[in-house]
Order: structure tokens, then sequence, then C-alpha cells
């Protein structure tokens, strides 16, 4: 009803005194003509130091930061542009953690490191990992048996937004917050994060520890400035490449950090910049378009050598992938269809394939230039018109695969993506991870580890800042406890899309208007001639676009919390950026009835060859705007119920989730109880043994005096007994001793 009203007040007023706000001129339409940037902003960052008495000059880190990085906008690799966004600078504003946030969070620490037992929960990774501590104290700084704390990175960051806001007032949902933690000033310790989850498809535990740093979940990251990054190095001496090492990233406890200020400086001022390039504000790979009906197609290619894949995936459901998509853009239509076949089934292919493959001493790299090629053209992979179509196909291999490269699982292409992966990778996360972080590539989101901060650099790589919540991580832990926690895209992804989303809906609302303004200009009307109405209905597309733009500023790109329907309220970047566009269209619609009519009466204002070919190309792009704007209509009356079904899903998620950690709690504590117990069972065990020490040494003793005695009184006997014997006579001569035999004997005869 309200585009008939303004169609028929065009026709009404189309004669009455022109506006005089705008002139159809070549200044006026290159304000509406294309821009590489649309939005112009300061980052306020908020820089939190957690632990020990110091805080650093806060003029000095954004001098450093400044240095660094003069400005940054995110970059569009396959297009070799910009989004739209250009941080200006980044005003920095350092906190100090209160002395109580800092009590809990060594409570924290204290009460939740991780003990880990059995061969299946990490307990030998833990191990090794120990032992690199270990060494890494002793080679580096002369220590032995230092202690280590096991603190799960997720947890952390949830501590530290609810500590945030409750201590320092920090809303990291709203805002962007950096923690620098010192956690061995307040703990005789080391600190030691990591990441562990179960595979919801496989059940398989996953875990990955030695972590310095984490975050994602909210606009929130933590590096811990006293740990020790524990990765592996994957840069090969690439100097464009840093790993997550104490090599590239030095921990406190090595003295010559502290030793030079500059070089402290510029150790927290490259954390800064890498986290707002690679974490807050990833570029993309290519350009996020505002697409409301997708249509998913997942293909799983069996290439192993005894068709195993299907075996796996017998019992494979396309939900997990479904409900990932759903988290990510929960205002479109989305069909999803996947299809498992075996390559023998595409002979071309299979021969490409292998004939193109690239062997390795356990792995196999799939070829980019034949290869995708094929795979995207095959006649299974089904393509809509009007409909925006994700296709992600996986190889399934007996070795360790990747594609292009060693080292790279996937890559997306203009008509999808393509992935590899091992049948044992396949049957120890399952595929479903895979399978939507190549279509988060397809709709433009990059990893965590890659940057193009354009012109200052390009094609950067830091694996640190894998170690964040997203499925765009290599590393599986990160990545499966997304998944596990029912959120699959977190916080930073979703940014990274909502902004994309609204730049493509500025971009195309401001081409609308400079077409519809272009046409009159090219059928010779001047400003006189344009209608009250038409100026108007120009005048809130500004309104619209400059409200986009304060609310991109404050960071509230899309507000899904207050959302209940397109055009149902403008609390957020999105819902402005969207009704420029609507009005827009509805703009360049009234262009082409202004034109219309003009033509209908001959009016001399207008050249009349040029306005029938600008009117004919208005009504072609007008019925394509029209039913475009149609169908977002009708699929919006959904969008809530899905977001209300997904929002319910996740609540039962967390509600079973704080079950779990209720009960976890609650067997932590039985666990503590007992440990005292056996403490205090171990304590009377060693007092027992102290006591029967004590009497089998006064035993000893006694045994010995008694034996010493024994030996004294049979001494004594037996000097006794000889004092008291008679001494038998001497022997008589050998003549009297016979003289007395035979007397004897003749007494004995006698008698």
């Amino acid at each position: 009803m309200r585009v008939m009203a303004l169609i028929v007040l065009a026709f009404l007023i189309i004669s009455q005194t022109p506006v005089s706000l705008y002139s159809i001129d070549d200044t006026f339409l290159t304000e509406w003509a294309e821009k590489d940037i649309l939005v112009e902003m300061p980052l306020k960052l908020n820089v939190v130091f957690l632990g020990g008495d110091f805080i650093p000059s806060e003029k000095k880190l954004e001098e450093k930061v400044s240095q660094i990085l003069p400005w940054y906008a995110p970059y569009i690799l396959y297009e070799d542009n910009y989004l739209g966004v250009n941080i200006t600078r980044i005003d920095v504003e350092v906190f100090k953690a209160p002395r109580q946030m800092v009590n809990e969070y060594v409570q924290f620490i204290q009460e939740n490191d991780r003990k880990f037992y059995e061969p299946d929960d990490a307990s030998l990774y833990i191990s090794r990992l120990e032992e690199r501590v270990q060494e890494y104290f002793l080679e580096e700084i002369g220590l032995s048996g230092i202690k280590v704390y096991w603190i799960d990175a997720y947890m952390m960051e949830n501590w530290l937004y609810e500590n945030g806001i409750e201590h320092l007032g920090i809303d990291s949902d709203r805002s962007y917050t950096i923690y620098f933690l010192l956690s061995s000033l307040e703990l005789p310790a080391v600190v030691e994060y990591f990441i562990d989850t179960y595979s919801p498809e496989s059940g398989e535990y996953i875990f990955m520890g030695g972590m310095n740093a984490y975050g994602g979940n909210y606009r929130l990251y933590f590096i811990d400035l006293t740990s020790i990054p524990l990765g592996r190095d994957r840069c090969d001496g690439d100097p464009k490449c840093k790993s997550a090492t104490a090599d590239y990233y030095p921990t406190l406890w090595e003295d010559w950090i502290l030793d030079d200020v500059e070089i402290f400086y510029d150790l927290l001022g490259t954390y800064i910049a890498e986290t707002i390039i690679y974490v807050f504000f990833r570029g993309y790979v290519y350009r996020p378009s505002y697409d409301i009906n997708i249509y998913s197609y997942l293909l799983i290619i069996d290439a192993t050598e005894e068709d195993e894949a299907g075996e796996i995936l017998k019992d494979f459901s396309p939900n997990y992938f479904m409900n990932a998509l759903s988290s990510l853009i929960p205002y479109a239509y989305k069909i999803t269809e996947y299809r498992i076949i075996d390559v023998d089934e595409f002979p071309e292919l299979k021969k490409a394939l292998f004939a193109t493959l690239t062997y390795g001493d356990d792995y196999v790299v799939v070829d980019c230039k034949q290869v995708p090629e094929l795979v995207f053209n095959l006649p299974v992979i089904k393509r809509f018109k009007d409909v925006k179509t994700l296709v992600t196909v996986l190889f399934v291999f007996d070795e360790e695969a990747y594609v292009c490269r060693k080292h790279v699982v996937g890559k997306a292409f203009e008509k999808g993506a393509l992935s590899a992966i091992s049948r044992f990778t396949l049957e120890y996360e399952g595929p479903s991870l895979t399978l939507y972080h190549e279509t988060g590539h397809v709709l433009g989101l990059r990893h965590p580890h890659d940057s193009d901060p354009v012109p200052w650099d390009y094609d950067l790589s830091s694996w640190l800042y894998d170690w964040s919540a997203t499925p765009m991580t290599y590393d599986s832990a990160c990545a499966l406890r997304t998944m596990y926690e029912g959120k699959y895209f977190a916080k930073i992804d979703k940014d990274s899309i909502d902004m994309g989303l609204t730049m493509d809906l500025m971009r195309r609302a401001r081409n609308i208007i400079y077409q519809a303004l272009e046409s009159l200009d090219d059928a010779g009307l001047i400003r006189e001639d344009i209608p009250d109405t038409l100026m108007e209905m120009l005048n809130e597309v500004v309104g619209d676009l400059e409200n986009a733009i304060e609310e991109f500023k404050n960071y509230n790109y899309l507000d899904w919390a207050s959302f209940y329907g397109l055009g149902a309220q403008k609390v957020s970047a999105f819902d402005y950026a969207f009704s420029a566009y609507q009005q827009a269209v509805m703009l360049s619609r009234m262009t082409e009835n202004i034109l219309d009519t003009l033509i209908k009466e001959k009016s001399s204002r207008i050249r009349l060859s040029e306005a029938l070919e600008q009117l004919e190309e208005l009504r072609t792009r007008n019925v394509k705007l029209l039913e475009e704007l149609e169908k977002i209509r009708k699929s919006f009356e959904n969008v809530q119920k899905n977001y209300e079904n997904l929002n319910r899903d996740y609540i039962e998620l967390q509600n079973k989730y704080d079950e779990v950690n209720n009960q976890l709690k609650s067997l932590k504590n039985k666990y503590a109880e007992l440990e005292e117990e056996r403490e205090q069972l171990k304590l009377e065990i060693e007092k027992l043994r102290g006591e029967i020490s004590t009497i089998s040494t006064t035993n000893s003793i006694l045994t010995s005096i008694l034996i010493i005695v024994t030996i004294a009184i049979a001494a004594l006997l037996t000097l006794y007994i000889k004092s008291r014997k008679v001494k038998p006579l001497p022997p008589p001569p050998p003549h009297q001793y016979l003289l007395n035999l035979r007397l004897t004997f003749s007494h004995e005869v006698i008698s």
C-alpha cells in the first residue's frame, strides 16, 4: 500500500515546484558512484593488564600500535579490493585489573587446574608438553622443577568476559578487548592453556595444549605474557610466517624483553596489531553478498583403495552442517543436499585426479589446475537460477590429503570449495567440520592465520591466532569445541559476515540510486524537473545510510537479540542498510514512473529517444529488483522462527553444558575432599610409620642391650662356676699308679 501511495503521490505532484536540494550533474553523480571505502572509523580498543603491579603508558602503547598499523582496511583476497571499512586509527584505553579481580583470577586458576590421568585423556601428550616446559626453563632461564597449571582456555575466556563486566564495566560483546595476563607474577608457577572436546559425530576425544592465547567467542582475545607457546613450527623459514612458539613470541621470563623498554612495547604493539588483523577484523576470501535463497550441495568423493568412505559415512547426517550454516546466516532460506559417490563413477575425473596427484612420503596433494574445473562441472551438481549455490567437494583418501600444496586442507574457488581428507581423519573427526569450514570460505571467511594488511604488507601468516574459537582454524580442538558447544560459528565469524552483508546492502542501495539518477540525467532532466517526492525519498535513503554508518562505528552490525522481522525495527547498521536498499528500489520504481509520465506527455523537458531507452532499462532493472525484494519479504516471515529455534537449541545445549559443568564441579569437590582425606591418611600413615620406626629402634636397642647383658651374665656365670670347681690331684708317678692299681685289684679280689 505504501508503495502505491508513493507512486500516486508522484503523479499528483509531477508538475509542482521542484526542490533545489540537489542538481543532477557530474558532481552529484560522483557522490553516488562506486567507492572503495564507505565507512571511516576509529577503533576503540580496551587493553587490560591482569596481574602484577605495573601498567604500561597508554600514550606510548598507542604510539607503538600506530607505528605498526597506521590504518587498516579489511581486504578481499580474490577481488584485490577492500571490503569498504577503514579503521583510521586505533584508540587504546589501558585498564589495570583491580586487586579483587586478580585474587579471583588466582583462585580460578587454582580451582580449575586440570589433572590428566588416563592415556586417552591426553596425559601422555601433557607429559611431553610438560617436558618441553621444563626444558625451556632449564635452557633459557636456568630454573628447574617449576610447577605447571593446565587451564581450559574456553573457560578462561568466559571468565574474563563475565568478570570484565563485573569489575571493569567492559562488555566484550559490544566492544573490543585484549587481555594481557601476567599469571606468573601472581603464582609461583607457569600457566599453560588447552582446549579439549569430543567430536559430536565420532565421539573421539580431541585435545590441543600448550597455548598462551585464545578468544573469539566474544570480541575478546587474551594473551598470557608469562605462558610458553608450545605450538609446532609451520613456517619452514618463510619470512612472512610466524609460528606459535617462543622463538616468534618470547615470554616475559626472558630478561632481554624487559631490559629494553622499546622491545617490550614492540611485543605488546605487535600482539595488538595482529589481534586486530587476524581475529577482530579478518580479511575475506570473497566479498560476502546478501542472498536470500541458498542451496548447499555437499559432494563426498571416495578415492580410497578399498572404497571405505561409504562404510565410514553410512550414518552421516547433514544436520551439523545445516545448524552451522543457520548460525552464520539465519536470515536466508537454505536447502542442503548431499551425496557420497565413488570416484570410479566418473572415469574422466578419476584419470585426471590420479594423473596429477602429488605423492609425498605419507600424504597426497590434489592438483588445483585441472581437478577443480572437472569436479565443479560434474552432472550430479545442481545449480539453480537466482539462487546462490554453495558447492563443497570433499575427496577422501587413504593417506593424509591436501589440495594445491602441502598443509592446505581446502581451497575456495569461484564455483565452490575443494577439500581433501584422510579416511583416518574422517573417522576420527567426522566430515561436517571440513564441509562447513570450506563453505565458510565460499561465503567469504578467511583462516585466522592468514592476513593481508594492504598496503603495509600482504600474504602474512601467524599460526598463533589459530588458537581461536572458529571453525575456520586449522586447529581441530578449537574448531570442534565450537561445534560441541552448539555455537558452530562464533562471534568473530558472525561479525565478519554481518559487516560484509551490511556493506553489500549499502553498495547495492548506492548503485541503485546512481543508476536511477543517471537515467534522469541521460534523459535530459535538470534539477528543476525533479519532483519533491523523489527528493524526499532520496533524503530518506541518505538518512538511512548515514545511520547505518553511525551504527557501524558503534560496532552494532546486526543486533539479532532485538531482531524480530525485516523492516520491523531500525536498531543496527544492517537494519538501516536494508532500509536504504528498500527505499532505493522504490526510488528507482518512482524514477521509472516519472520518465513514463513525461514520455506520455511528450514533455519538452526531456530528450525523447534517450528517455525511452532509459525507461526500458529502468523497467527491466526494476522488475528484477522488485522480484528480489518480494522474495526477501516472504522469506523473512520465517526468519525469526528459525532464529528462535536456533536460540532455543543453543540455550538447551548451554543448560546441558551448565548441568554437566556443575556435575564436574561437584565431582571436583568430591575429588578434592577425597584428596584431603588421602592427605590426612597419608599423614596418619607417616605418623604411624614414624612411631613404628621409633618402636623398632627402641626394640633394636633393647635387644642389643639384652644380648650384651646376656653375654655379660654368661661370662660372669662362667667365671663363678669356674671359681667353685675343685681341682683334681695330679696323676701319681707311673710306678705309684701301678702299685695303687694292684692294691685296688687285690682288695676287690679279697672282698
